[in-house]
């Protein structure tokens, strides 16, 4: 996998990959806490424990960096799409735990998506890996992207007002699911 940098991740040592592992599980939980605008570089290597030299060993800028926090969890989106079976219930359970999981990750995605034009694109992928998962129960792509943008929102509205409770959520999703594609 290519690294959002100059440097190839495969490239490194087994030390190095670990060093920049930690870096972007730091920047996440930084970027989780303060929000993108509020991150700084120094925040990121005192919560890994590097100095500010072995950041810029591994990535040119914060932007850098987000993009590799930003590629962490469309993995994680696409690891738990993938065992959904094609069912709605299945589809909504999986983005839910996932989301549930990282609504603060998903504030700062948005936060930056909408801040930084160029940083969008990173964030519009993980919203393409949900609604390409979603073809496999909505064979038309333009409803696929509407039921995925409205489970996404309604995820992020629910989790706002407090703890997301993903079966009650998966089932309400469900029910609407189905009304807007007809099998109600």
């Amino acid at each position: 996998m290519q690294a959002h940098d100059d440097a190839p991740a495969n490239a490194l040592t087994e030390q190095g990959r670990r060093t920049r592992a930690a870096l972007v599980q730091a920047a996440e939980r930084v970027f989780c806490r303060r929000g993108y605008a509020q991150s700084r570089i120094n925040d990121f290597t005192a919560e890994a424990g590097v100095s500010v030299g072995t950041f810029y060993s591994y990535f040119a800028s914060k932007e850098a960096v987000f993009l590799d926090v930003t590629a962490a969890y469309r993995r994680r989106l696409r690891d738990a799409l993938a065992d959904t079976a094609g069912t709605i219930d299945a589809l909504n359970i999986g983005y839910l735990e996932v989301f549930r999981a990282n609504a603060a990750l998903w504030r700062v995605l948005e936060e930056a998506a909408l801040s930084i034009p160029h940083l969008r694109p990173a964030v519009m992928e993980c919203r393409r890996e949900f609604t390409a998962a979603a073809l496999a129960v909505v064979p038309d792509p333009a409803t696929a992207l509407a039921v995925t943008a409205m489970t996404e929102q309604c995820a992020a509205q629910w989790s706002a007002e407090g703890p997301l409770d993903v079966p009650e959520a998966a089932a309400r999703l469900a029910a609407m699911w189905s009304r807007m594609l007809g099998d109600a």
